[in-house]
């Protein structure tokens, strides 16, 4: 599965001052806007989040956001 760039811009905003991906919008009791997206994944030393039941890496996300579609035969 992959994830649009409207997808992605409607869930988070990058913040270069919290380190990264930031929800937009509480997410349930413990998630609350403004707070850094996802986990550290320590198996494989990236950042990873959830959207709908989904796990994506960050870095991927960041690209999408900023530059948008990865084009095929791209490895992020």
């Amino acid at each position: 599965m992959f994830i649009s760039e409207e997808l992605a811009a409607n869930f988070f905003y990058y913040s270069p001052e919290k380190s990264g991906l930031c929800w937009k919008e509480d997410r349930g009791k413990r998630i609350k806007a403004g707070t850094p997206a996802g986990s550290f994944d320590k198996t494989i030393k990236y950042w990873r989040i959830k959207i709908k039941h989904k796990s994506f890496l960050a870095h991927r996300l960041v690209w999408i956001l900023n530059k948008g579609c990865i084009p095929k035969g791209i490895h992020i």
